[in-house]
C-alpha cells in the first residue's frame, strides 16, 4: 500500500468569482507583505473588492484561504500521469508550473512555507510509489525523497529562469539515481 495514499485524500475544490477574487488578492498581498501572518481579512477583502461578511461566508481565518489556494494546487498536480515515460512526466511537469505560475512562484519561490512543500514532495512520492516499487518490494524511501526534492528543484528553477530546465539530462539523472539508489 502506497503510505503517501492521505495525500489523494484533497478533493476538488469549486469556487465563485468572489473566491477566486479573495484567492488573487491574498496571493498579491503575500508578494508585498513580509510576513504572511499580518495579512488580515480586511486587507484580503478590500483588495478584492468584497465586504468581510463574504469572506466569512468562505473561509474562517486568512490561514485557510492559503491552505485551500494550496490543496487546490495539490489537487490538480496529483492529475499528473506518473506512469508515463519520465520524459512525457516532466513536459507535464513543466506545463503545470507554466499554467499555475502565480500561484506556484509565491508558495515556492517567493515565500516559500514548509507544509506546501511537504504536501508537494508527499504528491510527488505518492505519484512515483509505485513506479519506483522493485518487485515485491516498496520503493526506496531516500530514492522516493530524491525523486521529490529533484522535482521540486526543477520546478522552482523553472519559475525563477524558464527554458533552462534540459528534460533530457533530468530525466538522465533520474534514472541514474534510480540505479545507483535500487
Amino acid at each position: 500500500m502506497n503510505p503517501y495514499a492521505y495525500i489523494a485524500k484533497i478533493s476538488k475544490l469549486t469556487f465563485t468569482s468572489a473566491q477566486f477574487a479573495l484567492q488573487d488578492s491574498f496571493l498579491e498581498l503575500l508578494e508585498t507583505e513580509d510576513d504572511d501572518g499580518m495579512i488580515s481579512v480586511r486587507m484580503v477583502s478590500d483588495r478584492a473588492g468584497v465586504e468581510r461578511s463574504v469572506f466569512y461566508s468562505y473561509y474562517d481565518n486568512v490561514k485557510d484561504l492559503h491552505e485551500e489556494i494550496e490543496d487546490d494546487l495539490i489537487y490538480r498536480f496529483l492529475k499528473l500521469d506518473g506512469e508515463k515515460d519520465l520524459k512525457k512526466f516532466l513536459a507535464e511537469l513543466i506545463n503545470f508550473t507554466d499554467e499555475d505560475s502565480k500561484s506556484l512562484s509565491m508558495l515556492l519561490v517567493k515565500k516559500p512555507g514548509i507544509r506546501f512543500e511537504k504536501k508537494l514532495g508527499d504528491a510527488l512520492r505518492y505519484i512515483f510509489f509505485p513506479r519506483l516499487r522493485n518487485g515485491d518490494k516498496d520503493a526506496d524511501p531516500l530514492l522516493l525523497d530524491f525523486y521529490a526534492l529533484l522535482l521540486i528543484q526543477v520546478m522552482k528553477r523553472h519559475i525563477t529562469s524558464p527554458h533552462v530546465i534540459d528534460i533530457d539530462k533530468t530525466v538522465t539523472l533520474l534514472e541514474q539515481s534510480r540505479n545507483v539508489l535500487s
